[in-house]
């Protein structure tokens, strides 16, 4: 497997609220995009998200 990294933007923050992951690991899975904003995740991730 070829790996890339690539900068955060908003579209792939969005993208990351969507994974849902099955137990054991469903403690990483993440509330929605709308969720976060609304809760005042989104000006924390700020500094990490790139225009």
């Amino acid at each position: 497997m070829k790996l890339k990294q690539t900068e955060l933007t908003e579209e792939f923050a969005k993208q990351i609220c969507t994974w849902c992951y099955e137990a054991p690991y469903d403690l990483y899975n993440l509330p929605s995009w709308e969720e976060m904003c609304e809760e005042g995740w989104v000006p924390a991730l700020s500094g990490l998200i790139k225009d």
